[in-house]
């Protein structure tokens, strides 16, 4: 570390900062070790600050004094993870203890560290952790040490299964029974085992992945309206919370994911009705409006909401009652689902272009095709998605 004084480095790695290396007062007299430690302190922070972008210390044996001084939470066990490294804490600090049968035991010690991790670094509340989760493996029962629960469409269910074992123990053990646990509840996502120096985490695939979803707002029990959105320009399914006190209260979910949306969102007037079926009068009005994610639309000033009225767009996913996200727009290519307006009445339908001609397609078998010169009709807009109610 002397020797890189005065210098910068995109990465450095400080390895072997153990007790009795740093700081070393094997040459010190016993007055002197405050002195001692004052200046290989000093010599430490050196090192640290000469990475401009990545910083990696490591311990062989027990950490150095001086690395228990640092604040943890600037500190990451993994580049690409929200989880400090492991520290003791007080009993007095547990949480959860209710659940608890033995305060006392080396795999609580490591338990505790998890929670309090899960709290502070991943945001999520003690109310949806428990532990001794039951699991049920056809006549035998097993008990998870820690599960994270969410809210889903109004029930409670497992998210994160987690097995902590005492520190240093080893986790291959626990994680052939992390993926048992997994493989018995259909709902968990994610999978968590540590032993306080290693932590292992998997998706319910036990493919490994580099963290856990920190906590969204949509995994609180709350009471809700549930939507999901259909969008058809990234062919992605969306569940969508409206706040029934604060209707401008939006979480949009990605439901492969279960991740929220952190976009701007934009405001969509509801203009009217359009017909999924015979044709009815081009009439706009606005009457209310949806709030989406900025990039769900092309462009802000060009987007508008129908309600739909009939069935033929069923099997494409358009039932009655839907709401419609239209790109204003004039033409559209083979296959587009548009708003076609034929002598001032308005309908929705597949646009197949046949020369001077055009066919506008149902997409329900109980309504014939609709055959039209080009000239005739008049492209309103492009759906590039649907709103559902759940």
């Amino acid at each position: 570390m002397h020797s890189i004084k005065g210098l910068e480095f995109k990465v450095i790695l400080l390895v072997n900062l153990d007790d009795g290396i740093i700081p070393n007062y094997k040459f010190a007299d016993i007055d002197d070790e405050d002195t001692v430690r004052t200046e290989e302190r000093k010599l430490l922070y050196v090192g640290m600050t000469r990475a401009n972008d990545l910083l990696y210390m490591t311990s062989v044996r027990k950490p150095s004094e001086l690395i228990k001084e640092l604040n943890p939470q600037h500190l990451r066990m993994y580049r690409d993870r929200k989880l400090h490294p492991y520290r003791t804490l007080s009993i007095m600090d547990y949480r959860l203890t209710d659940q608890v049968s033995d305060l006392n035991s080396k795999e609580e010690k490591v338990r505790q560290w998890v929670i309090k991790e899960l709290i502070e670094s991943y945001q999520y509340p003690d109310v949806l952790l428990e532990l001794e989760y039951p699991v049920q493996q056809f006549s035998k029962r097993g008990y998870v040490d820690l599960a994270v629960k969410i809210h889903h469409n109004g029930q409670e269910r497992p998210y994160i299964f987690i097995e902590t074992k005492a520190f240093g123990e080893s986790t291959q053990d626990g994680l052939q029974q992390l993926k048992t646990y997994m493989e018995a509840n259909e709902h968990v996502k994610y999978g968590v085992v540590t032993d306080g120096l290693e932590v292992i985490l998997i998706d319910r695939h036990g493919d490994s992945v580099s963290d856990i979803p920190a906590c969204q707002p949509q995994f609180y029990p709350a009471e809700d309206n549930y939507y999901c959105y259909h969008n058809f320009r990234q062919q992605k399914v969306y569940d969508i919370l409206e706040n029934k006190d604060d209707t401008k209260i939006v979480s949009v979910i990605d439901r492969e994911t279960q991740l929220a949306s952190t976009e701007p969102l934009v405001d969509i007037p509801i203009v009217g009705d359009v017909a999924a079926g015979v044709p009815i009068s081009a009439i706009e009005y606005y009457s209310e409006s949806c709030l989406l994610p900025k990039t769900f639309v092309i462009r802000e000033s060009e987007s508008f909401a129908l309600t739909v009225k009939g069935d033929s767009m069923i099997n494409a996913g358009i039932a009655p009652g839907d709401i419609v996200i239209v790109h204003r727009q004039q033409t559209a290519n083979n296959g587009d689902i548009v708003i076609a307006v034929i002598d001032q009445e308005a309908t929705m339908k597949r646009y197949n272009p046949m020369g001077s001609q055009v066919i506008l397609q149902s997409e329900n078998h109980a309504y014939e095709p609709i055959l039209m010169d080009s000239r005739d009709v008049q492209v309103n807009g492009k759906v590039i998605g649907v709103f559902k109610r759940k």
